[in-house]
């Protein structure tokens, strides 16, 4: 069958554990984030959230319908330490750490297609922008289980090439990674391109779950590289620990029973040796309120931008 292998590393520590407690890689947390990307993706397409789930059990499967694709993981070179979970608190009581998996920690995650299915445009696009703006594990919102394309995938024999629906960039990434100022215009490109395919302009009521579209959602990718990711976590809540965002805890921490995450997913990426923040943030109903006030975020993300020397390259105020 025909495979497409992605050769990935980790920029930051990597939280993520199983039934055996321990650091691990885990091929359902990448499903699950494959889900999270597409749903978005999808949202900004489909009104009706049953025609989203519909789509989305196509592709990545459900209870009754078998995924098109196989996904495995297969580690090589993991190097596991023990991290501060909150490296931006001085608490002691909040100094407590836990095992990871930790930088420059490689491995393999494997796509293997169907007989008579490829690579889908929609599953592409989420994988792409997973690659760009997500991460894997736990706080992965707060920089925590950043990880990168360590070279171009690596297709089988029997995988298509030529087909439309595999992206230059990934072909092209060890050429992106030696000049950190095209990945702005990469990430600008790849929501753009998700957006002008799947875009259906501006809906009648606020999406009820977080989509691509640049009227509920805004990106920011800074300029300004850290020494490490956990320096640029600690620059990021210097801001979100200011009285005007901390004591409107729901905007930027997330909140509620079941807790609902925060809207802000902060993410990095390595160019050289420097880590750059990627800044992404959805507008969709917080604590069921009728009419949240999205000028706290937006003043939020405004600050970010200045603060870490950012562009905005999708969306923009989600004050609507």
């Amino acid at each position: 069958m025909p495979y497409l292998r992605f050769p990935l590393r980790t920029v930051s520590p990597l939280i993520n554990k199983g039934t055996s407690k321990i650091a691990e890689l885990r091929t359902p947390s990448v499903i699950g984030q494959l889900r999270f990307w597409l749903r978005a993706i999808l949202g900004a397409q489909l009104a009706d959230s049953e025609a989203v789930y519909q789509q989305e059990s196509m592709l990545l499967g459900s209870t009754s319908t078998a995924s098109s694709v196989m996904m495995q993981l297969r580690e090589h070179a993991i190097i596991e330490e023990s991290v501060r979970v909150l490296p931006h608190s001085s608490d002691r009581r909040k100094s407590f750490e836990e095992e990871s998996i930790f930088d420059n920690s490689s491995f393999d995650l494997k796509l293997i297609f169907r007989p008579g299915t490829t690579l889908d445009p929609r599953l592409a696009q989420a994988l792409s922008l997973w690659l760009l703006l997500g991460g894997l594990g736990k706080r992965s919102r707060r920089m925590f289980g950043s990880i990168q394309l360590q070279s171009y995938p690596r297709p089988s024999k029997t995988f298509d090439q030529t087909d439309t629906n595999y992206p230059d960039w990934w072909a092209n990434w060890e050429q992106i990674e030696k000049r950190p100022h095209l990945y702005a215009r990469l990430v600008q490109l790849s929501l753009e391109i998700a957006f002008a395919e799947n875009g259906q302009g501006r809906f009648s009521s606020e999406p009820t779950f977080p989509i691509l579209h640049s009227d509920y959602c805004r990106v920011i990718v800074a300029e300004h590289g850290f020494d490490s990711a956990e320096k640029a976590n600690i620059a990021l809540f210097e801001v979100l620990r200011k009285d005007e965002y901390r004591n409107r805890h729901e905007y930027m921490f997330g909140s509620g029973k079941p807790r609902r995450a925060s809207p802000l997913i902060a993410q990095g990426r390595v160019f050289g040796d420097k880590y750059y923040p990627v800044f992404t943030c959805f507008r969709s109903p917080i604590d069921n309120r009728g009419r949240a006030d999205w000028d706290v975020v937006d003043a939020a993300m405004d600050e970010l931008e200045d603060v870490f020397n950012g562009q905005t390259v999708f969306g923009g105020k989600l004050d609507k």
